[in-house]
C-alpha cells in the first residue's frame, strides 16, 4: 500500500522506432530513484554514468544533475548528486522537462516529461511501469565512437592539412592552418565544431 503524491515520468529514448515508457513514482524518492526506473524498465545494467538535466519547451540542456557529485576544489560547496535531490522539492508542475543521458561514450538520450501528479493508489506499488511502448535497443547495440577511423596523419604545427575533395571542408582546413584559435569561429562546444560538417 502508498499513500502520499505519485509523479507520472513520459521516457522516449531518442531513436529511430518510437520506444516510450511511462513511469509512476512517489515524490518523495529521488533523481536515483529515476534513473534506477528507466535502466530497468529500458533493460540497460545501470552500470555505466549517468545525468539528467533540467530543460525547456525546446528541450535545450540546462543545470546537469549528475548520479555523483563531481566535487571540485577542497573549499568548494559539495556539488549536486542525484540520491541527494528530492522530486518534490524540485519538480513543482507538470510539464517539467529532463534531458537524461546514459553511457557518455555511447551518449544514449532520453526525453523525460512530468506528464500528471496524482494521489497515490492504496492499491498499487510504486514505482512502477504503467505504460510500454516499443522494444527497447540492447545498449550496447550503439557503437563507441574513439575517433578509430580518423586519420590524424602528422600533428606538427607545420605541417599542412590533407585536402578532402570537398571544397568547404578545404577552404575551412585552409584557413585554420597553423592557427589554434577556434574563439574566432563562433564555437562554444562539439557541437558547434560538428555543424561545419
Amino acid at each position: 500500500m502508498s499513500e502520499g503524491k505519485i509523479l507520472k515520468f513520459r521516457i522516449i529514448l531518442d531513436t529511430e522506432e518510437d520506444v516510450i515508457r511511462d513511469i509512476e513514482i512517489q515524490d518523495d524518492c529521488s533523481f536515483t530513484n529515476v534513473h534506477e526506473c528507466i535502466q530497468q524498465s529500458f533493460g540497460f545494467s545501470g552500470l555505466e554514468m549517468a545525468s539528467f538535466y533540467r530543460s525547456d519547451e525546446f528541450w535545450e540542456k540546462g543545470e546537469e544533475l549528475p548520479l555523483v557529485d563531481m566535487g571540485g576544489a577542497e573549499n568548494e560547496a559539495p556539488g549536486l548528486a542525484m540520491n541527494d535531490l528530492v522530486l518534490k522539492e524540485h519538480i513543482k508542475e507538470k510539464h517539467e522537462r529532463f534531458l537524461y543521458v546514459y553511457d557518455f561514450l555511447r551518449m544514449w538520450c532520453f526525453y523525460v516529461e512530468v506528464i500528471e501528479l496524482s494521489e497515490a493508489n492504496p492499491e498499487f506499488d510504486y514505482p512502477l511501469m504503467s505504460f510500454e511502448l516499443g522494444k527497447a535497443p540492447s545498449e550496447d547495440s550503439k557503437e563507441v565512437n574513439f575517433f578509430d577511423d580518423i586519420d590524424l596523419g602528422d600533428l606538427s604545427s607545420d605541417s599542412k592539412a590533407e585536402k578532402t575533395g570537398d571544397p568547404e571542408i578545404d577552404a575551412y582546413l585552409d584557413e585554420m592552418d597553423g592557427d589554434d584559435d577556434y574563439e574566432d569561429l563562433g564555437m562554444e562546444n562539439l557541437d558547434d565544431y560538428q555543424d561545419l560538417f
